[in-house]
């Protein structure tokens, strides 16, 4: 087993090692997801192997600032405009029982974070009503903007200080900004350290 940050990567080194060419439309979607998976290169969770891919990626699709071309993607899925707070809490949402503690936690990758700045009291609304409708300890939507590289979390816990000592912060209104982005490498271990 070797660490990578996109699944699409797999796929990549998987034509490479049968000796298939990529077209070039398969590449530029190939690229796009990859550049998705690793938050443009910016997630923890983003290898070497991925930043080469990602390279060969973009020279095969004719691509040549692959950097922007991830920015534009980034700002066509993020936006919320069309969704109902319910539809953003669970567009990427998974369970964990943290040290026997039931959490929901929901994550949204933007390039613009005063989307969701004017929806907040709608998403708490959300959260909380998911919160009592499913008997969770805490359901918490953590809005990453890849630009500045931190993350707005938004929390309805049963404990809300609590998850926002984890990482070291007070909560205010509901939320607090931490220095994270992936779910995975940062979040869910920091509250398993954390929360008893």
């Amino acid at each position: 087993i070797e660490p990578i940050g996109s699944s699409c990567s797999v796929i990549y080194k998987m034509f490479r090692a049968e000796g298939i060419d990529i077209p070039q439309n398969l590449a530029a979607g190939m690229l796009a997801a990859v550049l998705t998976d690793t938050v443009i290169t910016k997630s923890p969770t983003t290898t070497k192997q991925d930043r080469k891919i990602i390279e060969e990626l973009a020279d095969i699709a004719g691509i040549a600032d692959w950097q922007e071309y991830g920015m534009e993607i980034f700002k066509v899925r993020s936006t919320v405009s069309d969704k109902t707070a319910d539809e953003i809490v669970v567009s990427d949402y998974k369970d964990f029982d943290i040290n026997g503690n039931k959490f929901g936690i929901g994550q949204v990758e933007t390039v613009d974070i005063t989307e969701f700045n004017a929806r907040k009291a709608e998403l708490l609304d959300a959260l909380s009503n998911k919160k009592s409708a499913e008997n969770y300890h805490s359901v918490i939507l953590f809005i990453s903007d890849i630009l500045a590289e931190e993350s707005t979390f938004l929390v309805v816990s049963e404990n809300a200080e609590s998850v926002a000592h984890a990482f070291d912060k007070e909560i205010h209104d509901s939320s607090f900004v931490a220095p994270v982005l992936s779910r995975k490498k940062q979040v869910v271990p920091t509250l398993m350290q954390s929360i008893q």
